[in-house]
């Protein structure tokens, strides 16, 4: 087995429920409660505690990177 570097970091990405209404970082729509949100811990340029990520917001960052294949 060789051992091979990977083309770029993992990003870690923690979906769970909305608690309480909350603004997308990228659309800065609100994200009802009960709804999916897409948290993303802290990336350069970003908040310092990460940034909260609508479905669709979401989507298009993941086809941003091309990685869409893999979902």
């Amino acid at each position: 087995m060789s051992s091979k570097k990977r083309k770029s970091p993992w990003i870690p990405v923690f979906i769970r429920d909305c608690t309480k209404p909350t603004r997308c970082d990228r659309c800065n729509e609100f994200i009802p409660e009960q709804h999916l949100i897409f948290f993303l811990p802290t990336i350069p340029g970003r908040r310092p505690k990460g940034s909260v990520y609508c479905r669709n917001c979401f989507i298009e960052w993941i086809d941003g990177l091309e990685l869409a294949k893999v979902l």
